[in-house]
């Protein structure tokens, strides 16, 4: 949990201070990779809590694997399945 606040603060500084003064390619590419790593960090957290409840019986090696085991999970949540759609 501490590494998706972590990278959630980052951010939000790179969008609100670094992006509104310096609007280079490299911030914005830096952000995405940003927001990208902390919802694989959310995602795989959440798997793992997952198989701790025993809700899924493992947790998928790759990637693709595990963005089904996800949509499986959370199904009749919407706002999650947009953000994992994206």
């Amino acid at each position: 949990m501490e590494d998706i606040i972590q990278e959630k603060i980052s951010a939000d500084h790179l969008l609100y201070v670094s992006l509104k003064y310096t609007k280079t390619c490299d911030v914005i590419l830096n952000l995405l990779l940003r927001w990208r790593k902390m919802i694989e960090t959310a995602i795989n957290s959440l798997l793992k809590h997952a198989k701790k409840k025993k809700k899924i019986s493992s947790v998928s090696s790759n990637v693709v694997g595990r963005i089904e085991q996800i949509r499986k999970l959370f199904k009749k949540n919407k706002d999650f399945l947009e953000v994992i759609n994206m």
